[in-house]
């Protein structure tokens, strides 16, 4: 097995390059600004399917956290 000089060089060179990767992918900060408020209306229908006795149901509601 032989080494050529070149070939190392272009390993080292993308070993280089892919590790200095994800620091410059970081360096990108993620800041969304609000905009102007939307409206939805959100309906949940709940059937019981054999209502008989103690029912207990856990129905998801949306979380909202305003300054006001």
């Amino acid at each position: 097995m032989t080494f050529h000089r070149r070939d190392i060089l272009k390993e080292c060179a993308s070993i280089v390059a892919l590790a200095t990767f994800p620091r410059s992918a970081q360096s990108q900060h993620f800041a969304p600004q609000p905009g102007s408020w939307r409206q939805f209306e959100i309906v949940t229908r709940l059937e019981i399917a054999w209502p008989e006795g103690k029912v207990q149901a856990w129905i998801p509601v949306p979380s909202v956290n305003e300054a006001d």
